[in-house]
């Protein structure tokens, strides 16, 4: 059973996807299909939307009124996300509050922490944002704590490892090749 972010009450009415506190009317969308991990501590505003099959496993995720995060995304890491209010993460982003270095003795999650290095931090995600669908935005050992400043767009399939200014527009770098399929020679005999 759900326990309100807001008043702590176990008293809830759910119908399917939208749960709705009896005590203080805080109502927000859990899909179903959603995994959560109980480790992770929720804070949810009004109205915040986790859709199907997503997977969160931070320390905290905190979403503001209206933030909403789309269907097969991945929160991960064991750190700390914030979306804004209003704010979109896309259908399949990746946001990863942690991960591990390859100067660690090992890597693979079965062994000790202390056998690792990992690199952990948080993502903060202004108000009025989108992330494009399949983003990655992944801390880094330049940039352990990332900012997406307010009212910022992240494209589709971009890359990021530090924090993006507020009102910017930031879309991976991508020249895209077209040439002939066939060679010149190879055209004159299809003709003929």
């Amino acid at each position: 059973m759900p326990i309100c972010p807001k008043c702590k009450s176990s008293r809830f009415v759910q119908h399917e996807n939208l749960f709705k506190c009896l005590d203080c009317g805080l109502a927000y969308n859990i899909y179903l299909t959603a995994k959560i991990t109980p480790e992770t501590k929720l804070e949810l505003s009004e109205n915040a939307f986790i859709g199907d099959y997503v997977f969160i496993h931070l320390k905290t995720l905190k979403m503001g009124v209206g933030a909403q995060i789309n269907a097969h995304s991945s929160l991960t890491g064991g750190g700390t996300v914030e979306i804004g209010d209003y704010s979109v993460v896309g259908y399949g982003v990746r946001l990863i509050t942690g991960t591990d270095n390859p100067r660690g003795e090992y890597v693979a999650d079965s062994k000790p922490e202390n056998q690792r290095h990992i690199i952990r931090g948080s993502i903060k995600i202004g108000k009025n944002c989108l992330i494009g669908s399949n983003a990655v935005i992944c801390v880094s050992e330049k940039c352990k704590d990332i900012t997406i400043g307010d009212n910022s767009v992240i494209g589709s399939q971009t890359y990021i490892d530090k924090s993006i200014p507020p009102n910017v527009i930031t879309i991976p770098e991508q020249k895209l090749k077209i040439k002939p399929r066939f060679s010149s020679k190879r055209k004159a005999k299809r003709k003929s």
